[in-house]
């Protein structure tokens, strides 16, 4: 298991961490404009083990512990927002196969312009699937979702996928190729991470 992946994916302890100002989007519009809100003293919350078995969907809580009305903005308006130069997608109105995601964040990045961000499994997911995580997904695990922001259509990234998306970036592809750890979830993220900046040279 590779350690210090900034997502910290298999952590599930409660934990409330504080910062001066951040960055939250409304739309996804105002996210490709670059328009945003600032929120000052802002704390986010990792979910603990009990509430991930409870229910799928995100990870992160974000909050004000000045402001109720805040609280209630930060968890219903924004569609992202940006922690520390990490980016969190707003999974409460997302839908997948049957399932919701929750009122929670999910870390998340953009690859030419589709969102990909990790989430527990939700749906037909929950109780099993093959392929990219193995043959059966319990909710304390994670998988990574695709949605494309533009017509809303979302699914989970297996193999081919990352393949498809690694084609244009050679040297990258045959290292993915060649790692026997490419199936682990945080693997992935760093691999999705390393695309996006194969991308953006």
């Amino acid at each position: 298991m590779r350690k210090g992946f900034v997502f910290g994916l298999l952590l599930f302890f409660a934990s409330s961490l504080m910062a001066e100002s951040n960055r939250a989007f409304l739309s996804w519009s105002d996210f490709l404009k670059g328009e945003f809100h600032s929120v000052d003293r802002m704390a986010m919350e990792r979910r603990s083990t009990s509430k991930t078995v409870m229910r799928g969907g995100g990870d992160y809580r974000f909050y004000s512990e000045d402001s109720k009305s805040l609280t209630k903005w930060i968890k219903e308006r924004p569609l992202f927002i940006e922690w520390n130069d990490t980016l969190y997608l707003n999974c409460r109105r997302l839908k997948y196969d049957g399932g919701t995601f929750g009122k929670w964040y999910a870390p998340a990045l953009l690859i030419d312009n589709i969102i990909y961000f990790s989430a527990s499994p939700v749906g037909s997911a929950y109780k099993g699937m093959g392929g990219l995580v193995g043959a059966t997904v319990a909710k304390d695990q994670r998988v990574y979702y695709s949605l494309n922001p533009s017509n809303g259509e979302m699914k989970i990234l297996g193999e081919p996928d990352i393949l498809k998306l690694i084609d244009t970036c050679p040297d990258l592809k045959e290292a993915y190729e060649k790692d026997v750890n490419r199936t682990d979830i945080e693997v992935i993220g760093e691999y999705l991470y390393k695309i996006k900046n194969c991308n953006s040279d």
